[in-house]
């Protein structure tokens, strides 16, 4: 089943936000040498007051909790979140059901002041150095009866570092099976492109796509093989805030291809860049992180 198998599209990031001020440094001429030191010092000011206000916002495509085939296997989703700065960081989010509505399973964190939450994160404060880190699927208190998927919004102040990965355990023993991480994506994707390697014995690339905008939104993907002719075409019109989780084999309904390998590119197009996106590789229950690389 599709959606067994692509909830491990989880996500690693860094990001950061970076602003300067250079006109200041080159109004003064050599006359007038600790003017230019003042106004040097208020350009950087102005630059850390900018970069410490600025928001970002990064998106995790894919969220996998629970137990997708009956109890055999479970899957829990972390995020470790890191405030990298010299100054305290502002973080929110909200995780959200394929459906767009919030998800209905408590989180746990590290942090006293709110050490649980449902669906919305309200915005806390991480000071310099310090580790938030979200939990979900990893107590009974926050796996569901039944396997839920999803996605995430993260938006923060400051300098931070972001990394988001999956676990796969035994249903029974807890034993871990596999532990991966993934990038997290661009809220504001219009045009990306994914590397797919196929057999039809098992190995092909699963994604995962997010409308992360308000309104409805249509995407084109374009599969195409190694000298760039065109194999298949697909459009999909996606709700505000829905997710996707799909193999390309499924998605494009191929039935029909070869046994060796074969290495392709999937090409994804939409007026609008509300898109989000990730992907991983399957072949005998074993993952692997791919690349989703924006065009745009």
């Amino acid at each position: 089943m599709i959606k067994t198998a692509a909830v491990a599209l989880i996500a690693t990031v860094i990001f950061a936000i970076a602003a300067f001020v250079a006109a200041e440094w080159t109004k003064s001429g050599s006359t007038d040498v600790v003017n230019a030191s003042e106004k040097s010092d208020a350009a950087i000011a102005a630059a850390s007051a900018a970069k410490t206000t600025s928001a970002t916002t990064k998106i995790i495509p894919q969220v996998a909790i629970g137990s997708f085939d009956n109890g055999v296997t479970k899957y829990s989703t972390i995020v470790e979140v890191v405030n990298t700065g010299e100054t305290d960081a502002t973080i929110s989010g909200a995780f959200y059901k394929e459906d767009g509505n919030f998800c209905p399973v408590a989180m746990t964190t590290n942090l006293e002041g709110q050490a649980t939450f449902t669906g919305n994160l309200d915005q806390l404060t991480l000071p310099a150095g310090h580790v938030l880190v979200i939990n979900a699927g990893t107590t009974s208190a926050t796996t569901p009866a039944s396997g839920i998927l999803g996605w995430g919004r993260l938006t923060a102040t400051g300098a931070v570092s972001v990394a988001t990965f999956f676990e796969v355990r035994d249903g029974t023993t807890n034993a871990l099976y596999s532990r991966i991480g993934i990038a997290s994506s661009r809220p504001d994707l219009s045009s990306f492109l994914i590397p797919r390697v196929h057999t039809r014995s098992g190995l092909d690339v699963a994604f995962a796509i997010v409308n992360t905008g308000s309104n409805a939104a249509s995407i084109t993907a374009t599969l195409k093989d190694a000298g760039g002719a065109t194999l298949a075409n697909r459009t999909i019109t996606m709700n505000g805030g829905t997710h996707q989780a799909l193999f390309a084999h499924q998605f494009f309904s191929l039935s029909k291809e070869s046994d060796d390998r074969n290495y392709q590119y999937i090409v994804f197009n939409s007026t609008s860049p509300t898109f989000a996106a990730i992907a991983l590789a399957f072949e005998s229950g074993t993952q692997t992180s791919f690349p989703v690389d924006a065009l745009q």
